[in-house]
């Protein structure tokens, strides 16, 4: 009997939470929760960020390198403004006339005289991006510099090319 009175003694004395207890801890739970979901939702934002600007930085990169290598190889310059360029060339080994220009913000690649054009980095942040240098009405050298934008950075690409075929 005396283990009876004990147990009812002790469950007398158990007392739970209070309402006032519930939702200082519902309300501090709340708060670490808000802090710990703000800071999540920073590092989602930041990882798009980063890989948005190293997906444009590629796209740029790889047609500055096409780019770079057309022209280099280039037999002659048909045509070379600072928003366009015709070059002849060889293209997968076969002599070809290539076309770069920018239209409305993208760079664009032709090849052929009629084709059609390939988008090859978008976002461009000036029109003007060829500087041809000649001497005796032959261009010997191109300077390419060019912007791609991003929703919070400009990446600015440029490179001088040298036509080795001239």
């Amino acid at each position: 009997m005396n283990v009876m009175k004990r147990l009812r003694h002790e469950r007398a004395d158990e007392r739970g939470l209070t309402l006032v207890e519930l939702l200082v801890t519902m309300s501090v739970m709340l708060i670490i929760v808000a802090a710990v979901m703000s800071l999540l939702f920073r590092a989602f934002n930041d990882t798009a960020i980063a890989t948005t600007r190293a997906n444009v930085q590629n796209d740029g990169r790889i047609a500055m390198e096409r780019m770079s290598k057309q022209i280099r190889q280039a037999t002659s310059v048909t045509t070379c403004t600072s928003s366009d360029i015709v070059v002849n060339t060889y293209f997968n080994g076969v002599a070809q006339t290539i076309e770069w220009r920018v239209n409305s913000g993208n760079l664009q690649m032709r090849v052929g005289t009629s084709g059609s054009y390939l988008t090859m980095a978008r976002g461009l942040v000036s029109s003007s991006i060829f500087t041809p240098y000649s001497s005796g009405g032959v261009v010997y050298r191109v300077d390419i510099a060019f912007s791609l934008s991003t929703k919070t950075v400009a990446i600015p690409l440029t490179t001088s090319v040298y036509l080795r075929n001239m």
